[in-house]
């Protein structure tokens, strides 16, 4: 997990999560149930979230490890029930299996586990896509709200803008202080980068070193420009009036103010969805509403979720099926992307 990237694990629902290469089996001879597969893996990742990024787990979900787990389980439901899919209920107790074995080194890691990376799916590039898994290509790329677009996968060294890198490699910056982007080789803690992209979880390519660093702790001095502090141990931000890492103060309810509220007050969480006032650090706590439920404009949706017909319904659960987009109304190849809902949407990272 870097800082600087959306979501590889539930890009829509929050959590961050990287796998190491290797994967187990799921220990049955039988044929595992949709049901019984999400439930499985929903509880093995999210165990190994609060593991091994507790602030992260505690910043994306109010609720606990059982918002988690909830979240998780209702991305893996929507992927295996996708049309064209190549997501099976068995990949997805694979994939379980492997995070559930890593230690938290290999979890933070970029390199996934083969039953993790998004394959098998029969859209063809160009055709629209609510995730990766259902991609002959296993790349959905996504421009905007909706339907994304199934990219062409594209090798290390290549110029890239989103999720279009071929497995195991992360779109970063093609030198220091560059613009343009190509696929690369992520790295290790210490080792040199050019942007937090090809960094470890709970670490961020360091200003004035050009390595991967570890993130400040609580007390310690801070860049405000990311969020986040430590990931390992309860949630911590970086105070943006004094730069210095702070434990989060207390817990804002729908109604109430949340973010950082005054240059002097700790940070508020929300129990929900904190809509930041433009230009600050501070705005309005929401609830999030769930799926079913009805919404307006005006409401935020759960993780997953989005309002269509006045209902908090499944995005793309049914519409992204493989029909080609408009011309102009979705993104090219080279699109960039948020990631999707399976065992390898992209990178979401606090920050």
């Amino acid at each position: 997990m870097s800082y600087e990237r959306a979501g590889r694990w539930l890009a829509v629902v929050g959590a961050v999560a990287t796998l190491a290469s290797g994967c187990g089996g799921s220990g049955s001879g039988s044929m595992p149930s949709s049901a019984s597969a999400c439930a499985d893996y929903a509880s093995k990742v999210c165990a190994a979230e609060e593991k091994c990024e507790l602030a992260a787990l505690q910043y994306f979900y109010p609720g606990g490890l059982s918002s988690c787990v909830s979240a998780a389980r209702l991305s893996c439901e929507l992927t295996l029930g996708a049309p064209h899919t190549g997501a099976t209920p068995s990949l997805f107790e694979q994939c379980g299996d492997a995070v559930g074995s890593m230690t938290c080194e290999q979890y933070l890691s970029t390199t996934n586990a083969a039953s993790c990376l998004p394959h098998g799916g029969t859209i063809p590039n160009r055709g629209s896509c609510g995730d990766s898994w259902q991609c002959a290509s296993g790349r959905c790329s996504f421009s905007d709200a909706g339907c994304g677009t199934c990219v062409a996968q594209v090798p290390l060294g290549s110029a890239c803008t989103g999720v279009e890198c071929a497995d195991n490699l992360v779109c970063s910056a093609s030198a220091l202080g560059a613009t343009s982007y190509a696929c690369s080789t992520p790295v290790s803690r210490g080792e040199p980068c050019f942007d937090s992209s090809v960094c470890p979880g709970n670490t961020l390519c360091g200003a004035t070193t050009g390595t991967c660093d570890l993130l400040p702790a609580n007390g310690q001095t801070c860049d405000t420009q990311y969020a986040f502090c430590d990931l390992s141990g309860a949630l911590s931000l970086c105070d943006p009036y004094l730069a210095v890492c702070e434990p989060v103060g207390g817990m804002a309810q729908p109604g109430q103010a949340c973010g950082w509220v005054s240059a002097t007050a700790p940070y508020l969480q929300c129990n929900g969805y904190c809509a930041l006032d433009s230009g600050t650090d501070a705005g309005t706590c929401f609830a999030m509403i769930a799926q079913g439920q009805p919404c307006t404009a005006a409401d935020y949706c759960a993780y997953n979720l989005q309002c269509v017909g006045g209902v908090c319904a499944a995005i793309g659960s049914t519409t992204c099926d493989g029909t080609p987009l408009d011309a102009g109304s979705g993104p090219s190849d080279a699109a960039a992307g948020l990631g999707d809902a399976g065992p390898d949407a992209a990178d979401a990272t606090p920050g």
